[in-house]
């Protein structure tokens, strides 16, 4: 009785509040904050409510609206959770419109009021304690099909309750939960459900009829409660075959089922068979059953062992015992079909390939999990939501490979990301790296629609193609943690601007931008400016010196090189002794040499501006065997080969010759990539060579070939 006064004495205070004030009211951290009212309609629809925004809660209805309809939103914010005694003992309220999205109803949310018909929404999936006790006009009920479980006393004392709709995934009905629903004559139970209290219906005095979705005997107990008249009316056995303990295999001495050989479409999994309690099911005891739909595991199974029910095509449906702690490698993959799967509460380790190519859209790993395998959920194409676990510290090879997730919160706890964890998921664009996160592996993220990465402080290693092939990513921001980043860590993410390391500048060997338009920012030193007027601003390096000799110190000398290809070591006939020849967009370029053909990598690719085919300058002198030499002071490129040196200042049009003549240029060089880079035409007045293409009918020194975008430089 005192709260019921104490629920009158707040619905008295808020009318008055309402009357002299047309005001919302909204909670912040506790606080209320009043807000003037746009509209006598939004008063009504939220200022009698209170709403707790970080939790997306409704805590309390005050008005005394006989039919309430809750909003989708309170002052911009999602509704998605009714509070527990929300609307308890509200004894106005008759109708009550729950919309979409709300997810979860509070113990005693509606207890005691005065409703007389209730439907709940899809997007429900869990109902607390005694949620709609006491609703002693309640006649009608539809569950929605996404509630699991009815909880202990739900519907107590709902007296006048005659009509009930239960969800057809319903798996448990808890004790007393449809308790003295006096008015209550039929009931129809989902064949789903695989456990009711004995309580679950006691003093249930005018139920006659139950139908039940399952075989006889399969929901253990006898839940009917006291009544004597009750007709029970189960499902008939599959036709596909009658499971008998001779239907499966058993190792005595270590409980473990080996083998299932029975024909039957659902199959319930007896705790003991012949005696002997299942405590595993064993490497490939269900594998390759394509008749096989349904399976019910007994409590008391520990382990699920390597490709369990590997391959099962058909198999739809499985309900998986809490006492599981262990699923091995391969259990489910391929099971094409399966949509419906619970994951016990009490797992501990989930195998490579566990659930690879499954068809369930949604999945929440339980914090004991501390080991997820390789590729477990590999293309789960119409997996679109994953809770990963807290404790988990690895995220391995392909774990969530090209899944449909469209954003993902990593642990905190976790350390590595390791190749194609979330490659070809190409929906996702969100995601939340964890603070401790040391290791990006290869092309961990490949192919998604992520805009922008920020790596926490703490980042040690980019491997491999780590934010490579990227299509949609934009900037990247690196924390001055990183020791290491793969010459290849950004390679073909073509939309990427901008790059900001925290380090300073040149502290990270090697050019690793990949092929993109990325401007990299080195934090908290003087950022180089670009050139955009012959006049002299502060530019980067250009050489460290000429290139290395062997492929060792190629190797070593990122500056120059990524890396260096093995010599080809059959022969090429060429009348010529050197013979160049680079591809437009490709940061490749071969040479042959002597009859041999080397392939040389760069960290720049030559493209094409204003209509022009830019080339890296350094790389076109090197492979004609000249020597490069760079004069920081002055900004001017030397360039020298058998006693004749041309000379480039990278802010003129001209170049000079040891001679004392100078070459006209029609353009500037461009700086690209910490790299000069000039027009086809100039290169031959660099160089003093004649040019034209493969189309004019003459044979030249350089030859642009419009079919293949390649240019070949030779010198006979």
């Amino acid at each position: 009785m005192k709260k019921k006064y104490l629920a009158i004495g707040l619905l008295t205070t808020s009318l008055l509040l309402t009357n002299n004030v047309m005001a919302k009211t909204d909670i912040q951290g506790g606080v209320y904050t009043a807000q003037t009212a746009s509209s006598k309609e939004e008063t009504t629809k939220q200022a009698n409510f209170t709403f707790d925004k970080e939790l997306h809660t409704i805590t309390k209805y005050l008005g005394r609206d006989k039919n309430v309809v809750i909003p989708k939103e309170i002052d911009g914010v999602a509704v998605e959770h009714i509070g527990s005694q929300a609307f308890d003992g509200n004894s106005f309220l008759e109708s009550v419109t729950i919309p979409e999205g709300i997810k979860t109803i509070g113990d005693r949310a509606f207890a005691d009021t005065s409703l007389k018909e209730l439907s709940l929404p899809s997007s429900l999936s869990k109902i607390e304690k005694s949620a709609f006790t006491e609703n002693s006009k309640l006649t009608k009920v539809i569950i929605s099909d996404n509630v699991r479980e009815i909880p202990v006393n739900a519907f107590e004392h709902c007296s006048g309750l005659k009509e009930l709709k239960l969800p057809e995934k319903l798996e448990k009905i808890d004790k007393g939960a449809f308790k003295n629903c006096k008015a209550l004559e039929k009931i129809s139970i989902p064949g789903q459900v695989r456990e009711i209290n004995e309580s679950a219906f006691t003093d249930c005095k005018n139920l006659t009829s139950i139908v039940v979705e399952k075989e006889e005997n399969s929901i253990p107990g006898f839940p009917w409660g006291a009544q004597d008249t009750v007709k029970i009316q189960w499902k008939q056995k599959e036709n596909t075959g009658e499971v008998t303990s001779q239907d499966f295999q058993v190792d005595e001495a270590t409980g473990t089922l080996t083998k299932y050989t029975g024909k039957a479409e659902s199959v319930t999994v007896p705790s003991e068979i012949n005696g002997v309690k299942i405590v595993k099911i064993g490497e490939g005891a269900f594998e390759e059953l394509f008749y096989l739909k349904h399976v019910v595991l007994p409590d008391g199974i520990t382990e699920l062992a390597d490709s369990a029910f590997d391959n099962d095509q058909f198999l739809e449906s499985v309900r998986l015992p809490d006492t599981i702690t262990k699923i091995g490698n391969h259990v489910f993959d391929d099971c094409s079909r399966l949509k419906d799967i619970n994951i016990p509460k009490n797992l501990k380790e989930i195998g490579d390939y566990a659930f690879a190519e499954c068809a369930f859209e949604s999945i929440v790993i339980p914090d004991t999990v501390t080991k997820i395998g390789a590729s477990a959920f590999a293309d789960a194409v119409n997996l679109k939501k994953v809770v990963l676990p807290k404790n988990i510290e690895v995220l391995e090879e392909r774990v969530l490979n090209a899944s449909h997730i469209e954003e993902i919160v990593i642990p905190d706890k976790v350390t590595h990301i390791k190749a194609r964890a979330f490659a070809n998921a190409t929906k996702l664009k969100k995601i939340t790296l964890p603070k401790n996160l040391k290791y990006v592996g290869d092309t961990a993220f490949g192919f998604t629609k992520i805009e922008e990465i920020i790596l926490p402080n703490g980042v040690k290693e980019l491997d491999g193609h780590a934010f490579g092939y990227m299509a949609k990513l934009k900037k990247v921001c690196i924390p001055a943690s990183i020791e290491k980043i793969s010459p290849g860590a950004f390679e073909l993410s073509t939309d990427l601007k901008e790059i900001h390391i925290a380090r300073e500048k040149d502290a990270i060997k090697g050019a690793p931008w990949g092929e993109n338009e990325a401007k990299v920012f080195w934090e908290g030193v003087e950022k180089p400016a670009t050139p955009e007027t012959p006049k002299k601003p502060e530019t980067p390096k250009e050489p460290e010196g000429s290139r290395p000799s062997s492929s060792t110190n190629r190797k070593k000398n990122y500056n120059t090189f990524y890396r260096s290809s093995s010599k080809k070591e059959n022969d090429k006939t060429s009348k010529y002794s050197r013979d160049v020849r680079f591809i437009i967009g490709k940061n490749t370029f071969t040479v042959i040499k002597n009859g041999k053909e080397e392939t040389i990598f760069m960290d720049v690719s030559p493209f094409v501006e204003n209509n022009r085919t830019m080339l890296p300058l350094r790389f076109i002198a090197e492979s004609l065997g000249m020597e490069v030499k760079w004069d920081q002071e002055k900004q001017t490129a030397h360039f020298s080969k058998d006693g004749r040196t041309a000379s480039i200042y990278i802010y003129d049009n001209k170049i000079a010759l040891s001679n004392g003549e100078t070459v006209p240029m029609d353009a500037n060089p461009t700086i690209k990539k910490n790299r000069i880079f000039v027009s086809l035409t100039n290169i031959s007045k660099v160089f003093n060579i004649s040019n034209g293409n493969t189309k004019d009918g003459t044979d030249q020194d350089i030859e642009w070939n419009p079919e293949d975008n390649s240019i070949s430089i030779k010198l006979k």
